[in-house]
């Protein structure tokens, strides 16, 4: 970007709690910026690293009509006015903006502000909800006023019920959105064929896997990808990133991820999503925490539970039988200490920063037969992986921390 950032406002998103190095985010990022705002009905990670937190309505509190759709589905729904009372001190969120926007002109005196907001002030917000129907292709011919009366939802306006892909190009012969307009299977142009990516083949992820990363497979000579000279040992992102050696599948299973052959790092973590929560929506819930975990618990009968329920890492009873874990057992769980939790954290000195020391993973473990070993499973708002270590981390029965030598990085 030309200039850097100055201000993050995140509305009903939890940057911080779902972005991928949130600590790196937390550490390097945030100290360079002058305002944080978080805007979130629920409490949440980036609420408690903002500046300024707006508490906004839920949905069944709404005063204000509203609108939301999917991009996975072809309905659109709108919300009426009414809803119940405020549970707490919380607004709308058009209402946060408006309110923003009158401090705004009151200390430059410039009328802009309210101005985009006045409908808000004469209770007409109808009209930005119209304007958005206007601008949009998919709703295209409705009426606001009229689809609030019939209290429903809408379908959208795609070509075909259900939905479609490429319904124009293959029925109607209209070109693709590609450089020829066909369905291509090869790329020609050369930064395709620089990166080896100018046919489908198959490419190991840049982290998450027992063998080397970010390998083109394929037969010799059918791609032939530019040779940035990253070495096989390199471990950063930078260097994998172009890493563009091409092996058989045959040699590829040979090899070794450097992550464990360096910094014993031999677990694949996988973050796949959960099933009682949407991204980081919903965590915070009592009852999705007990049905979100095998070590949920109400009554709290395990006094080492710190709450209702807790986070759990799934793991293969062959592999913690190695290294002496129990079923129950808290474990420690270190990523690649080049950059996870964030860039700086292995300097001297970095130990006594605090953020060093609430940024390790401390989590408790669940069997999981079905698990193939060196494979680790934390159920997460996002998917995505990486490479880990597990130290033992045992409790005396009172709940205090109690770790026994004996337990090494694996």
């Amino acid at each position: 970007m030309p200039s850097p950032t100055k201000v993050g406002w995140v509305v009903n998103a939890n940057q911080i709690g779902v972005g991928k190095w949130h600590y790196n985010l937390i550490a390097n990022v945030l100290p360079k910026q002058e305002l944080y705002i978080a805007q979130d009905l629920e409490w949440n990670m980036t609420c408690e690293y903002s500046d300024v937190v707006f508490p906004v309505d839920t949905w069944c509190e709404l005063k204000y009509p509203d609108m939301t759709a999917s991009c996975t589905n072809p309905f659109v729904q709108i919300f009426p006015r009414g809803g119940i009372a405020r549970i707490h001190d919380s607004k709308q969120d058009i209402e946060v903006y408006a309110g923003l926007a009158g401090a705004l002109k009151d200390i430059t005196g410039d009328s802009r502000f309210t101005d985009y907001w006045k409908f808000v002030d004469s209770d007409m917000v109808e009209v930005y909800l119209q304007r958005i129907i206007d601008g949009s292709n998919a709703l295209r011919g409705y009426n606001v006023y009229d689809m609030l009366e019939a209290d429903r939802g809408f379908l959208t306006m795609w070509r075909t019920y259900p939905r479609i892909p490429g319904y124009e190009q293959i029925q109607e012969s209209k070109p693709f959105y590609t450089k020829t307009g066909r369905m291509e299977l090869y790329r020609e142009e050369d930064r395709w064929i620089s990166q080896g990516e100018n046919l489908g083949v198959h490419r190991e992820p840049i982290e998450a896997t027992i063998h080397q990363p970010r390998v083109i497979v394929a037969p010799p000579g059918l791609v032939n990808p530019e040779d940035y000279g990253t070495a096989d040992s390199d471990t950063t992102p930078e260097g994998k990133s172009v890493y563009n050696k091409v092996m058989t599948t045959q040699n590829l299973l040979n090899t070794q991820n450097p992550l464990s052959t360096q910094q014993g790092l031999n677990f694949v973590l996988i973050t796949p999503k959960p099933r009682h929560r949407v991204h980081s929506s919903w965590g915070a819930a009592d009852w999705t925490q007990i049905m979100a975990s095998n070590f949920g618990d109400p009554y709290r009968m395990d006094k080492r539970t710190p709450w209702v329920g807790e986070e759990e890492m799934d793991m293969s009873p062959l592999d913690a039988a190695e290294m002496g874990i129990n079923d129950g057992d808290y474990v420690w769980v270190d990523a690649n200490k080049e950059d996870r939790p964030y860039v700086g954290a292995d300097q001297p000195g970095a130990s006594a920063d605090p953020l060093h020391e609430v940024s390790r993973l401390m989590i408790r473990v669940k069997f999981n037969p079905s698990l193939p070993r060196k494979h680790l499973i934390i159920i997460h708002g996002l998917n995505g992986a990486t490479h880990a270590s597990v130290q033992a981390q045992k409790t005396n029965p009172d709940g205090s921390a109690k770790t026994e030598q004996g337990y090494s990085s694996a």
